[in-house]
Parts: C-alpha cells; sequence; structure tokens
C-alpha cells in the first residue's frame, strides 16, 4: 500500500500520448484547446467610442458647438472639420479623425443643431484606443483551456473556423457477470452498467469525449483479449472491477501477461483502497484499475484519471479549496474521499446508505480530500474539493 502522494508522484511520471484533432469551431464546445490562439489585428482595430454623444476636439469644449454629421457603429466615420463643430455618434463608432474626445449625451445641451457641454472634459475621454488592449499577434488564449462561451468568443473575434483540440481516445472496460447492457432488463443476480457510463460522463464533462464503454465478463479469455484490443487503440485505459483479490479479480494478472508495468496496486484512502495503475511503454497507454464499487470507481476517476488526462494537455489541475460547512470526523489511516455537495456555508457532507448509493452519491457535487494524519476537521478547515 502506498500513500495518495506517492499515487500521484507515480502517476506523474507517465508520459501520455496527447493526441489531438482538428475540428470545426463548433463542434469544440467543452474541448481543451491544443494550440494557442493570437490576435489577428489590434484589439480594438482603431480608436472606438465608448458612449453615445458628440465627438469633438477637446479645445472647444468651452464653445457652442454645431453638429454637422452623424456617425454610427459600423459606418467609415467623416473626418471632423474645423472649428468648433461636432459629429453625433453611437457606442461603438469608429473615432472620426480630427476629433479627440467624445461626451455623452447626459452632459450635454442641445438646440436643433447647437448643442452646448454642460460637464468639463478633457483628451481622450469616453474613448477605447486602437490597440489597447491587444496588439497584432498576442496570444488570447493558451493550450490547456477548455472552450467555453468566453472562449468562443475569443475564437470568433480572430476568424478561427477550425481549431486543434485535445483528442486523447479512452477505452472503459467494465467487468463483472453481473453486468448487463443499460436497455436490457436484469435478473435479480444481476445489475446494468452503470459505472462505464458514469466514468464516460465525467470524462465528456472535463473536455474528453472519446470515451468507450465496453462490458467485458469474468473470463480470464476473453478479458485478456479486450484489454490488448484496448492497448492497442486507447491511450488510456480504464478498468472497472477485477482489481482487487477475489477469485474472479483478474485484471491484475491478465495485465502482467499483456506487459503492462505497474506502478502500484493498492492505496491508503477510502474510497478506491484497491486501486491499480500501470504504464504499457510498447504502445504508450496508460491503465487504471478501478475497483468495481461504484462510488469508488467515479472517486478514483476524478481524482486520478482526470488530472492524468488534464497533465497531457497543459491543463492546470482544477481542484481548488473549500472550506468544510460542518465538522467532519474520519477515524481512520487512511486519506478520505468525502462526497459533499456545495452551499454558501461551504462544503455540506452528504451521507451514503453504502457504498454503492448511486442515488445518493447523486446528490454531491463532488467531494474533499481530508489528509490521513488527522482524524477530527473542524468546520471552516479549507480542503481540497475536485468537482464532478
Amino acid at each position: 500500500m502506498i500513500s495518495v502522494a506517492e499515487a500521484d508522484r507515480l502517476l506523474g511520471q507517465i508520459t501520455m500520448n496527447a493526441r489531438v484533432a482538428q475540428v470545426a469551431a463548433a463542434q469544440a464546445v467543452g474541448r481543451i484547446l491544443a494550440e494557442p490562439i493570437a490576435a489577428d489585428r489590434a484589439l480594438p482595430a482603431a480608436s472606438v467610442v465608448r458612449m453615445d454623444g458628440i465627438a469633438l476636439r477637446a479645445e472647444f469644449a468651452e464653445h457652442a458647438l454645431t453638429i454637422v454629421g452623424a456617425v454610427g457603429a459600423g459606418e467609415v466615420p467623416p473626418a471632423l472639420p474645423k472649428g468648433n463643430v461636432c459629429l453625433e455618434i453611437m457606442t461603438g463608432a469608429i473615432l472620426p479623425s480630427g476629433a479627440d474626445c467624445v461626451v455623452p449625451v447626459e452632459n450635454i445641451s442641445r438646440a436643433g443643431d447647437t448643442v452646448q457641454i454642460t460637464e468639463p472634459c478633457a483628451v481622450g475621454d469616453c474613448i477605447h484606443p486602437g490597440g489597447a488592449d491587444y496588439s497584432a499577434g498576442d496570444r488570447l488564449l493558451s493550450p490547456g483551456q477548455q472552450l467555453r462561451s468566453s472562449q468562443f468568443a475569443v475564437l470568433a473575434s480572430t476568424g478561427v473556423t477550425q481549431v486543434s483540440v485535445a483528442a486523447p481516445r479512452i477505452a472503459v472496460l467494465a467487468s463483472g457477470n453481473e453486468l448487463v447492457a443499460l436497455e436490457a432488463t436484469p435478473a435479480l443476480h444481476q445489475l446494468r452498467q452503470s459505472n462505464g457510463s458514469a466514468i464516460q460522463a465525467l470524462a465528456w464533462s472535463h473536455g474528453f469525449p472519446n470515451v468507450s464503454v465496453e462490458v467485458v465478463p469474468d473470463d480470464q479469455t476473453i478479458m485478456r483479449q479486450c484489454i490488448e484490443t484496448a492497448l492497442q487503440t486507447a491511450d488510456l485505459v480504464v478498468l472497472s472491477g477485477g482489481v482487487s483479490k477475489g477469485k474472479y479479480d483478474y485484471v491484475p494478472e491478465v495485465l502482467a501477461e499483456l506487459s503492462v508495468e505497474r506502478l502500484f496496486h493498492g492505496v491508503l484512502q477510502r474510497p478506491g483502497k484497491p486501486m491499480w495503475a500501470g504504464w504499457h511503454s510498447q504502445n504508450s497507454a496508460a491503465v487504471l484499475g478501478l475497483p468495481g464499487n461504484p462510488v469508488s470507481a467515479v472517486t478514483a476517476f476524478r481524482r486520478y484519471g482526470i488530472p492524468l488526462l488534464d497533465s497531457a494537455f497543459q491543463r492546470q489541475p482544477r481542484q481548488l479549496p473549500v472550506a468544510l460547512a460542518e465538522a467532519a470526523e474520519f477515524v481512520s489511516a487512511l486519506t478520505c474521499f468525502l462526497p459533499v455537495r456545495l452551499s454558501p456555508q461551504g462544503a455540506v457532507q452528504v451521507r451514503l446508505s453504502n457504498s454503492g448509493d448511486w442515488a445518493g452519491f447523486g446528490a454531491a457535487d463532488g467531494f474533499v480530500q481530508l489528509p490521513a494524519v488527522e482524524t477530527t476537521f473542524a468546520a471552516g478547515r479549507a480542503v481540497d474539493y475536485y468537482g464532478l
């Protein structure tokens, strides 16, 4: 048995294949960016007006001004004539040449085409200068960012229609003779496979949609064939079930037969103590063997599988510190992954009826990590949070 910290260290030695794909930007929602995105021109490209009002030379601000035209956003502005004149102008319009100041409509008094400025103004007022935000070539997005709405605004504004995204292949093999397909009606001794679906959804939500799920019976020959195929096609192979010490727990033996180098088997944690991890150097495939227990499988994949994928694509770890909303106790020499829901007061423990309580676990937003060196954790204590 090794500590959680040692498991992190060993998994950190794995160099996964950083497989990428070019996709249409419209199909990249939620994906992980695999290339830098740079500004194709200065932002803003020219000086832009920030308020509806009048454009003028500040030196004439104390004079009565004559409106000699109007400029809207999207129009090519005329030059401002010399003298005590101004142009009516709208938010988002390009500042006319010759003008160096914009006065908002709230600060002018108008009579026909003559206006008088009622508040002091100065050069540069209500103007967003050209190039003030970014110069052409400046990096706007970096590899490792998950593409959400704000990032899509950047892609659109820079004219990106095709984008390179992380595309690791993940094969999930859920083992057990008791498992049947989702659409099947299970007998009393059977269960619909759910671990694979939950792991698939977790990978999807973190930006990794290339996930296959297969049910594998507790048959050593069939299991070997399925794992061998997965090692040849996937960058990350995730096994659910068959990693403990039961009579039908064939996974460790089969992986050894297939020359998968074992990094560790067993971590001082709850849930997920029997977890297995290894590396198949021939095919550059990482392997995670997770317990078949539902809560254990999902928790372990979130705690170790997602960071493993993140590191391959330069994505920063996504765990955040949160405060415990209530005191917690965990009297065991194990690291505890405690299911919680988030509230304005902090992380509130979600209590499960048993280790297979899917419905109870579904009420959790994520889990917090309570270190093994302590047994009592006071309300308000900051701990690492992993969102599901």
